[in-house]
């Protein structure tokens, strides 16, 4: 048994473990946001926001969950489990080159948009979590590209 085969069987319960956990959270903060509308409140900018992101999170989670996900997961790990180091490192390093490509487009429209929303106080927080965010992916990216170059395990 490889090294990748025995993490095979402890990773699929973990991530349907964090999928329902993102269930839980994004249903929270949709069905939270909802009474709060009900009970005659206003969701502002920032609210929308969260609302739009937790309802993303909900369907996205929901969706890792159907039984067909959960199979092509499995598939995608048995067919990881029996490449090379190399063939690993190779795809691990293609992949951080897309999603630095990715994160690069990204980063620069929100650099624009943060720019020209500035001005607004209430949005600054927002602003400097998106701006943030997108930056330490790109970091983190960055870090397993530079990794899988040199030669380290991912």
């Amino acid at each position: 048994m490889t090294p990748m085969e025995g993490n095979s069987r402890n990773l699929l319960p973990r991530l349907r473990l964090l999928s329902a956990l993102g269930v839980i959270g994004g249903g929270t903060i949709v069905i939270g946001s909802l009474v709060a509308v009900l009970r005659g409140g206003s969701l502002g900018g920032p609210a929308l926001v969260l609302v739009a992101l937790g309802a993303g999170l909900l369907m996205t989670s929901a969706y890792k969950l159907l039984p067909f996900q959960t199979q092509r997961r499995k598939q995608r790990i048995d067919v990881m489990s029996r490449l090379s180091f190399e063939q690993r490192r190779d795809r691990a390093n293609l992949r951080a080159r897309r999603v630095i490509f990715v994160t690069l487009v990204l980063l620069a429209p929100e650099i624009v948009l943060a720019f020209a929303l500035w001005r607004n106080q209430e949005w600054q927080p927002e602003i400097v979590g998106m701006v943030g965010t997108t930056f330490l992916f790109l970091v983190v990216f960055l870090s397993v590209y530079v990794r899988t170059r040199v030669g380290r395990s991912v």
